[in-house]
């Protein structure tokens, strides 16, 4: 992540395509943010991944990682005792 500051076109310089086939100008060009990125039209993903592993930590991931195995184990078995039906 990277915070900009009295610089509002640095974003823009550093990353712009100058793809002119992929923007389009019209009124709401002003909010899209595509050709500002390194991606040209992802989101910034990484804040989020960010923001979730602080909130849930390492050990959190682990756990839903563990709850989602345990989900699909319990899933394969209720499928493979169903043979006639799957």
């Amino acid at each position: 992540m990277i915070l900009i500051n009295d610089n509002p076109e640095a974003l823009r310089k550093a990353n712009t395509s100058g793809a002119t086939y992929l923007f389009l100008d019209n009124p709401y060009s002003k909010y899209d943010i595509a050709d500002k990125t390194l991606s040209c039209g992802r989101k910034g993903d990484s804040l989020k991944l960010w923001l979730s592993l602080k909130f849930h930590g390492r050990k959190g991931y682990a756990a839903i990682a563990d709850a989602a195995m345990e989900k699909a184990q319990y899933l394969t078995k209720a499928v493979e005792a169903l043979p006639e039906s799957f």
